[in-house]
Formats: structure tokens, sequence, C-alpha cells
């Protein structure tokens, strides 16, 4: 992408364009202007001179975004509708990870476990790899949706208002909502427990305080971090 197109860019994602929209907006304009230039010089132009009534010709890049900002059709559904994508979606993604992987588990004991025996007869690796998945479910994936949740945010240049809103609402979900598992015993069935976060002390190791704050910074820090590199970029004159 031609730098002296960056700041269009750049201002086509802050006023809600898509980004696949963005990107093409802008590579038509290039394409335009190359033909503009070719134009100028075929009528002995010198490249210079030929670049800037090139520009000239091509328009103001303010009324260039503002041709594109304002038709709603190229706008991400971000921007429509912020509430649903930064505070809504995730903990629906949440709750949703949460089922799948207590489904897998499921599926898998009964799938390795012969009819009407015990824990004991699973695989030696199975109770490890289940506490593994609970320990990924109950410790890291709110955490990994929110990181997901602020490389959205930045790439799409959204105000940081509905993306801070959403990693409160993400963080205080995965506090809240604990899964245990209790694998198959002899005469008694496996169970699938999902626990609240609030029981016990609220800033106790493991409870719902110590885990909204923990994963609460720890998305932030991803979220500033990639900022931080976003800027980086722009000033390098590398921003995308």
């Amino acid at each position: 992408m031609s730098a002296v197109f960056d700041p269009l860019h750049e201002q086509l994602l802050r006023g809600g364009v898509g980004r696949r929209h963005a990107r093409r907006y802008v590579a038509e304009l290039r394409d335009h202007l190359d033909d503009l230039v070719a134009e100028e010089i075929a009528a002995g132009q010198a490249p210079g001179e030929a670049r800037e009534r090139a520009m000239a010709r091509l328009g103001d890049m303010h009324a260039l975004a503002r041709a594109m900002t304002a038709r709603s059709e190229f706008r991400a559904w971000t921007a429509r509708a912020p509430a649903a994508a930064y505070v809504l979606a995730p903990p629906l993604a949440l709750c949703l990870g949460i089922a799948l992987a207590m489904c897998a588990i499921v599926l898998m004991v009964n799938m390795l476990r012969p009819e009407h025996s015990g824990a004991a007869s699973l695989p030696a690796w199975t109770p490890p790899l289940v506490d593994g998945v609970v320990g990924v479910v109950n410790a890291a994936l709110a955490v990994l949706i929110g990181w997901g949740l602020a490389l959205g945010a930045v790439r799409n240049r959204a105000s940081a208002f509905w993306p801070l809103l959403g990693f409160v609402v993400l963080a205080a979900a995965g506090a809240a909502l604990q899964v245990d598992v209790t694998l198959p015993l002899a005469g008694r069935p496996g169970e699938v427990e999902l626990q609240s976060g609030f029981d016990g002390p609220l800033f106790a190791s493991g409870g719902f305080g110590a885990r909204f704050v923990v994963d609460l910074l720890v998305i932030f820090a991803a979220y500033a971090g990639l900022n931080v590199w976003r800027s980086e970029q722009a000033q390098r004159g590398g921003a995308s």
C-alpha cells in the first residue's frame, strides 16, 4: 500500500469501515492514481509535476474517506453493533467453549470406558488429560478469548470504551463460571459440574475476586501492548 494512502486507510478504519472494504477501496484509488499519473506524463508533464497534478485530480483525502464512511453497507459489524460485538459475544463464546470442552470429555470417557466399569479401567493418560482440559477452561479460556477480542479491537481501530467494557464483562464471566469433572468410579457415575466462582472467600486463591483481577489485568496488558505496537508500526510507516 502506497504510503500516501496510509492516513486515508487509518481514517477509514477509525470511521468504522470494514478492513476488507477499506483495503479494496484504497487499492482502487491507488490504481486510479497510477492511471492519472500516466495520463499526465503522456501529456508532457515531468514525473514530479505529474504526480502532484494527479493527486489534485484524485481529490481531497478527507472527502474520499467520507464517501466510504457515509455508506452503512461498508461498515464493520463491530462498528454497527459494538455492544453485541464486544460485550455480549465474548461471554457467549466462553459459554460455548466450556460446553464444547465438557461434551468432548464426556464423549471421550464414554468411548474409552467399557460398559459398567470404573475410572480404573480408563487409560492412564485420561485423568491428566481431563485435568489439563479443565485447567485450561477454568484458568485460560476467558483470557484467550480476551486476547482475541483485544486483537480485533486494535485491528479495527475501535474506540476504547466498548473493548474495555467487554474485558470487564468477560473477566467476570470467566471468574464466575468454573467447571469440575469427576471421572466415573465403580458403582458411581461420573459428573460434570458447573460451579460458581462466588463460593468461598472473595479474594482467596482461586476465588472470584482473585480470578477476576488476574484475568482482567492479563487481557488489558495484551490490549495495551498491541496498541503500543500498532503506534510504533504507524510511526515507521508500516501500519496496515
